[in-house]
């Protein structure tokens, strides 16, 4: 069963109301300048400095849809504002046309969800090399009441506290492709500069922030939930290895890669956002898969949500995995664990 998109007036405006109360709380109100391709003006804008983004919004801007965009400039910084991505719900009915829009499981839970079409008035950005670029994609199924099917990211339930994080990995993944597909990439990219540059096969060169999981339809909410925090947790874990100046990258195929300043991976990490067996299977077999393909096998770490039961963490420490867990404080992933398996007479 696939998510359904919403097309009721009423629905839509109680949950864009929703998706704005939520992110205007804790975020800072101030009047800045934002442009765009053909005009600008003065607004009103919201600053999130937790989660480095500021938004907009304009309900009479447009008949037909809302109009809310985004930015991860600081405007305390700088006044003149540019928009890295709009998320446009249609107001009424159904415009595919629009690429934000909200859908919801069979459970009635709302989320905002994105088409993947992304803007910016150059050559190459589009909906499809966007998509081939987003690094741990959130893609959902969803059923139009037309009968057409789409494919979407979902971005986050609109009432929870973390969907402002959420927000946060989405722009940074549009800014990230923006750069890629730009010639004249800013030589600032925050992207860059997480990861020390590495000296090995080229899809480990660097360490790209991602936002979620993998390419299956779920309709279970805490599922859907788990797969838009999987993002949050990898980029986490990145800004503690930034921390201690520890090289690293991610790939297609692991969450994340540590290597030695010999170049060599040393750590294979794996994130699971929910204990369920197929998961914690999942994750064991893709470590232990991956880890085998190089010449002197790494270590590796399984990161999972809470305490696993004592002999099931008694058996997957018998397989050579060690296991991190973490839970959340004020909307952030706290780990257990990690310092341990990190330890120098592990490497």
């Amino acid at each position: 069963m696939s998510l359904i998109p919403l097309t009721n007036a009423e629905t839509i405006q109680r949950s864009v109301t929703t998706v704005i109360t939520n992110l205007q709380k804790h975020a800072h109100k101030i009047s800045r300048k934002v442009g765009w391709h053909g005009g600008g003006g003065e607004f009103p804008i919201h600053w999130r400095p937790a989660e480095g983004f500021w938004f907009l919004v304009d309900e009479l801007r447009e008949a037909s849809r809302y109009w809310i965009c985004f930015g991860l400039q600081d405007p305390t910084q700088i006044n003149n504002l540019t928009i890295v991505a709009e998320i446009n719900p249609t107001k009424s009915g159904i415009n595919r046309r629009n690429a934000g829009f909200f859908v919801q499981d069979r459970q009635s839970k709302v989320y905002l969800a994105h088409s993947g079409k992304v803007g910016g008035g150059r050559k190459g950005i589009g909906r499809s090399s966007f998509l081939q670029n987003y690094v741990g994609q959130n893609v959902e199924t969803i059923e139009w009441p037309d009968g057409i099917e789409s494919t979407a990211l979902v971005i986050g339930r609109i009432d929870s506290e973390r969907l402002p994080l959420h927000v946060s990995h989405f722009l940074s993944e549009v800014y990230r492709y923006k750069g890629i597909v730009s010639t004249d990439r800013e030589a600032d990219s925050k992207f860059d500069q997480v990861g020390e540059p590495m000296e090995v096969e080229p899809e480990l060169v660097s360490y790209t922030p991602e936002f979620a999981g993998h390419r299956k339809p779920y309709v279970i909410a805490r599922d859907i939930e788990a797969k838009c925090d999987h993002g949050i947790i990898v980029k986490a874990l990145a800004e503690f290895l930034a921390g201690r100046q520890t090289s690293f990258g991610n790939n297609q195929q692991c969450d994340l890669l540590i290597m030695s300043n010999s170049r060599r991976v040393t750590h294979l990490i794996e994130v699971k956002t929910d204990r369920s067996s197929t998961n914690l299977y999942t994750g064991i077999g893709q470590l232990m898969l991956n880890g085998i393909s190089f010449l002197q096998p790494p270590h590796l770490i399984l990161v999972v949500p809470g305490e696993l039961a004592p002999k099931l963490k008694m058996a997957v420490n018998r397989l050579n995995v060690r296991v991190v867990s973490f839970d959340w404080y004020e909307r952030r992933p706290v780990f257990r664990g990690l310092d341990e398996a990190l330890k120098p007479e592990t490497q």
